[in-house]
């Protein structure tokens, strides 16, 4: 296979020396920068560019040119964005020209093979553009801690064989500015030997030593930790790594000798250190390691209890006291047992890899970019401490990972070792992630600051609680999210315009007991308000007129207070508060939608268990498990599974030939099967495929939410492509060890050999 790394060297040679040529014809089209159109796509319109930032971060947008003729000349300019009193020099925005990667080995049905827009090359003179094909232009504006509130304007002007296109840039920067420091830790590994590998240097030289410094401060240009610091720890130039502000966390290298440790820990611990390092030295350990794992982390634990150990596993009975960062990959993450070792004052951490796939956000190429982007919400509403990905500069092959295109590298190389490398499209969005992780840092910083004035108990309200109204907006879980990059610019807009309000008109905390969204199960919300004293409101939802909010005053307290129940009606139903203390007043606008169970448009032509008799239950093999028949008002005829506690891996099989006599599935197009979680706490399930010949794929993670009710809808020609479907052994739904039983129902399994 050629690898592709070589040759973006080559490319970034010949940029800006192709001869101009004459002028066809072209579409221009602006985007959103979170967006994602492969080569051959065309953009169905274009969106003009109104940007909205905060101080101290990066705010992109995308231009993409169709050539419907060739181009052989483009070239851009960029002007300064300027306001009533202010300019934000044209040196603040960056232009690279998008390489495009090709995919083909797509395992996502949602992101099929093509060529995908990724490597962002420093912006040559000029460059062509091949007739049929489109060219992104990344166009990537840093605001200053300087600039000045207010609305901006400037231009970026595109030369395309000699005539001339002007594009208006509006920028509305609002009176907010990120930190400098990181809140979400991260731990993002750069593979030295690769770089030195490609580059033809050798590990430990000079050159080398210069490489692996710039490549650490280019990460941390991203507000990304490194996994390692490029110097000794005990060297006099630790400090300019370990005392910056941005840097979160380092790997403390860690080789069982414990007089060398403890000097170590202790030499750390002196200079303050010690809080940001973590020891990484076994990955993804099975259970029959679990007891050298128990043994290995108390030992740590002996020579200093405040040196952290990380372990790549989900938590585990058996393990607890002994990990002190738990790091499960995204399927692994189980939301209540990481709460519960939070709670023991331990750390989550999670780490990203080639599996699980969409609908599970990842780092890969094929994928939407809103998908590493939304990591980072998810990550605030679940209270992920950290993530951690194992390489960013696996330079191979672009395919070097089957099905998993991207893995392993979010950086490119420069053309040579002294040179900036080249950042993905990817790694773009994981910095906008991070930085809408840090405006949710500050509203929910805010909102403490405001309950804490007013005495509130956390049991009366929790800051915490309001994340899960704003990133419900944008998803539900790590498998329902919307990828949508208009949806999630309004979200975020919608982010800062609260922050500035909760100091701005009067003080007011808006609580409702569920968060804002699809809301299952129940057709009432019930709100609690506070208030500053003085101030008036009236509350209106749906089609209604507002109403007076009669608020009460608390004797002693500095604000009013008001609880009251709305009814929810219809799909989607806003609620809006209007509020006004003096001169001074604002709007707060929710939105709610009834209760609904929607299940995908699936006609079934052949049921395979209908629950209808004990010889359903038969055609199932529990392991570690029962399964009974039963009927609940969500599925009707269906079976309650539960898997025994304390127990590895239980789980219930339908398989070859119990369960059905033709192995042969290559006429069935999918599967379904519905889910009830019937419990107050999430629940996660994992699906697995066997063939005759041995061979097996987990290729689904089922994440229920607490009384969820959601049927999954299955994709043969998925699973097809790692197991033989026509010597289909059959599936299993297993589960993870649990201190208690687990619950569920599963309704009607049934096949369908044509798409609904």
């Amino acid at each position: 296979m050629k690898s592709i790394f070589g040759f973006l060297s080559i490319l970034m040679l010949l940029c800006g020396t192709i001869a101009d040529a004459s002028t066809g014809k072209y579409r221009i089209f602006t985007v959103p920068g979170t967006s994602k159109y492969l080569q051959t796509e065309i953009p169905a319109k274009s969106i003009p560019v109104d940007l909205c930032s905060v101080r101290n971060e990066y705010e992109p947008f995308q231009i993409i040119i169709r050539a419907d003729s060739p181009i052989s000349s483009v070239s851009l300019q960029t002007s300064a964005l300027k306001s009533k009193n202010h300019t934000i020099a044209a040196s603040n925005i960056q232009t690279r020209l998008a390489h495009y990667i090709e995919v083909t080995d797509s395992t996502n049905s949602q992101y099929v093979n093509g060529f995908y827009p990724d490597a962002l090359l420093p912006m040559p003179d000029k460059f062509s553009i091949e007739e049929g094909k489109s060219q992104m232009v990344w166009v990537n504006i840093y605001v200053p801690k300087s600039a000045k509130p207010g609305n901006y304007t400037g231009k970026v002007t595109v030369n395309i064989d000699g005539a001339i296109e002007s594009i208006p840039v509006q920028l509305n920067v609002r009176d907010i500015t990120l930190p400098v420091e990181n809140h979400l830790v991260s731990a993002f590994d750069i593979c030295g030997r690769t770089c030195a590998d490609h580059y033809g240097i050798t590990p430990g030289s000079p050159d080398y030593q210069k490489m692996m410094e710039r490549y650490y401060w280019f990460l941390v240009d991203y507000r990304l930790s490194p996994s390692e610091i490029p110097v000794a720890l005990d060297s006099k130039e630790a400090g300019k790594y370990l005392n910056d502000r941005r840097i979160t966390s380092f790997r403390i290298p860690y080789t069982g000798e414990s007089e060398d440790a403890k000097k170590l820990f202790d030499y750390l611990r002196k200079k303050g250190w010690l809080k940001k390092g973590y020891i990484y030295t076994m990955d993804e350990p099975g259970l029959e390691q679990f007891p050298e794992c128990k043994t290995y982390g108390e030992t740590i634990n002996s020579l200093a209890k405040d040196a952290k150990w990380l372990l790549t596993v989900q938590p585990h009975e058996t393990l607890e006291g002994a990990v002190d960062i738990w790091c499960p990959g995204l399927a692994d993450y189980d939301r209540y047992a990481c709460s519960e070792r939070q709670k023991a004052g331990e750390h989550i951490w999670w780490h990203a890899i080639s599996q699980p796939q969409h609908p599970f956000p990842t780092y890969l190429i094929n994928d939407s970019s809103v998908s590493p982007r939304i990591l980072s919400w998810f990550q605030s509403l679940y209270r992920v401490d950290g993530v951690m990905y194992w390489s960013n500069t696996f330079w191979k092959d672009s395919s070097a990972i089957a099905g998993a295109t991207g893995e392993g590298y979010l950086i490119y190389p420069g053309k040579t070792f002294e040179d900036d490398p080249i950042p993905s499209l990817r790694l773009e969005m994981i910095r906008q992630g991070i930085e809408d992780y840090e405006l949710l840092y500050i509203l929910q910083e805010r909102y403490k600051r405001l309950a804490n004035a007013w005495k509130l108990s956390d049991s009366e309200y929790d800051p915490h609680s309001h994340i899960a109204d704003i990133v419900g907006k944008l998803g539900g879980s790590l498998m329902d999210w919307s990828s949508d990059a208009v949806l999630l610019e309004y979200v975020r807009k919608s982010l800062m315009y609260e922050i500035e309000s909760i100091t701005c008109g009067p003080k007011i905390i808006f609580k409702t007991f569920r968060p804002e969204g699809v809301v299952r199960r129940h057709p009432v919300v019930a709100v609690c308000i506070w208030a500053e004293l003085g101030t008036k409101a009236s509350i209106s939802f749906g089609e209604s007129k507002p109403k007076p909010v009669n608020f009460k005053p608390i004797a002693g307290k500095k604000y009013i207070r008001a609880e009251l129940e709305i009814p929810v009606k219809g799909e989607s139903m806003p609620v809006i508060l209007t509020a006004n203390k003096g001169y001074t007043g604002k709007c707060i606008i929710k939105q709610f939608g009834e209760d609904q169970w929607k299940v995908p448009s699936f006609k079934p032509e052949d049921v395979l268990c209908g629950w209808t008799s004990q010889a359903d239950v038969d055609k199932w093999t529990p392991i570690n498990a029962d399964i009974k028949l039963t009927d609940v008002d969500k599925l009707g005829k269906c079976a309650v599974v539960t898997y025994h506690m304390r127990t590895d891996f239980p789980k219930v099989q339908f398989m070859h030939p119990k369960a059905f006599s033709n192995p042969d599935w290559s006429s069935i197009k999918y599967v379904s099967i519905p889910f009830y979680n019937p419990i107050a706490n999430p629940l996660v399930i994992k699906a697995k495929a066997y063939d005759l010949d041995g061979k097996a794929i987990e290729f689904r993670t089922i994440m229920l939410e607490p009384y969820e009710c959601r049927t999954e809808k299955w994709s043969l020609d998925v699973i097809g492509k790692s197991v033989d479907i026509k010597r289909l052994k059959g599936f299993e739904l297993y589960g993870w060890y649990n201190k208690n039983p687990v619950i569920f129902y599963i309704g009607e399994l049934a096949a369908s050999g044509s798409e609904q």
